[in-house]
């Protein structure tokens, strides 16, 4: 392996070659250029030490080759200089000596130099020394870049890890007992945050249940599910929920961040429930009794954030019986399924007894070995006259 080996390579074509800064202004020190220009060096000269770390304010060489007797500056000053500085902390220096036994090579140790050569040099020696020390550079430079790498890593993972608890500390405790109704949901996330957000709202005797369902996936859908959430908070107790979809969609819209959301909304007052779906998949209202899907609202108006302001959206209101069943989803939990039967599939006709957790592991188990996407479920049942 010749020096030239070790430069980097710039596109297809053009070689970097590997730099020599030379300080020093004896005769002895000067002869060496020749030598290593034709061994595919790019090399440099600084008469002494002043000079020399004036030039490597402007360029770092990828080795130093110092003559410890100099004027103005003596080696070990050099040195020390030069340590001194984060950004030449790491530059290799081989000191040429007189005599391996003179106090020089000792200092010049202490300093900070990384190799000595005796004068006069041996240039297939000094050319050796100068391969191996660069080489020892570039994978010490590897090393801190790993290092970089993953302390970066580690950083977005700890960043990541704070907003998964701020996201599901958002999240509503389950069951709720809304006056006239139960409510239990759960989200399962294909990260660890994501795009999918519900909400359970009061405001006096009538409550709202709130799904988001926002474009993409990670912290950037996560800020806008978390946007939304707030909005609607501020904007269910003094608004219909088609003038707080309408709302929705004209903010998105303004924040032109590139994402949209799919939502449904859905106001219980008394047995009544009145429902806008704008994107998810169908709400269903089931018979628990044997199963059948009695009513789909869907079509209630596009997505918030997808086209012109000013979007309206139209309700659906219905009164819901005992023994039915309000299913509300998202798209991560109906895609990969379409076509099978997941009323039964999740057990929706039996769940007196299930709690958040056990609903989110029925979720789970659908998925044998990859999760595409967030899953939000939430169902709504309205309480039986002698349970409320």
């Amino acid at each position: 392996m010749n020096a030239i080996c070790l430069a980097h390579r710039v596109g297809k074509s053009e070689v970097v070659r590997p730099s020599v800064l030379i300080v020093g202004d004896s005769t002895s020190t000067r002869t060496h250029a020749p030598l290593l220009e034709s061994s595919g060096y790019d090399v440099r000269f600084a008469k002494d030490g002043p000079s020399a770390l004036g030039a490597l304010g402007h360029s770092v060489p990828d080795i130093v080759l110092l003559d410890f007797m100099m004027p103005k500056m003596s080696g070990s000053d050099f040195l020390r200089a030069l340590r001194a500085r984060p950004d030449l902390r790491f530059v290799p220096v081989i000191l040429l000596a007189a005599d391996e036994r003179s106090e020089s090579v000792e200092e010049g140790f202490a300093a900070g130099a990384d190799d000595y050569l005796t004068t006069p040099v041996n240039h297939r020696i000094l050319s050796s020394r100068l391969r191996s020390l660069i080489a020892s550079r570039e994978n010490h430079t590897r090393a801190n870049d790993i290092g970089l790498i993953e302390r970066e890593r580690d950083h977005l993972r700890g960043e990541l890890d704070r907003a998964r608890d701020v996201q599901r500390a958002q999240l509503p405790s389950m069951p709720q007992a809304p006056q006239g109704w139960s409510v239990r949901g759960t989200l399962v996330p294909c990260g660890p945050v994501g795009g999918d957000l519900f909400d359970v709202i009061h405001v006096g005797a009538r409550s709202f249940v709130t799904v988001v369902d926002v474009s993409g996936h990670g912290l950037g859908a996560a800020i806008v599910a978390s946007s939304i959430r707030s909005m609607l908070r501020l904007l269910l107790p003094t608004m219909t929920i088609g003038e707080a979809a309408t709302q929705i969609n004209d903010h998105l819209l303004y924040l032109d961040g590139g994402h949209y959301s799919c939502m449904t909304l859905v106001e219980l007052d008394g047995t009544r429930a009145t429902v806008i779906n704008a994107g998810l998949p169908p709400v269903l209202v089931i018979d628990t009794s044997d199963g059948r899907v009695i009513r789909t609202i869907s079509g209630s108006g596009t997505p918030p954030g997808l086209f012109a302001s000013g979007e309206t959206y139209e309700a659906t209101a219905f009164e819901v019986e005992p023994g039915q069943r309000l299913v509300v989803m998202s798209d991560g939990l109906t895609e990969p399924f379409e076509g099978s039967d997941l009323i039964e599939r999740l057990g929706l006709l039996d769940l007196d007894r299930v709690n958040g957790p056990t609903l989110g592991a029925r979720l789970r188990s659908l998925f044998l070995t990859d999760q595409p996407d967030d899953v939000t479920l939430v169902i709504i049942d309205p309480v039986k006259e002698s349970s409320r």
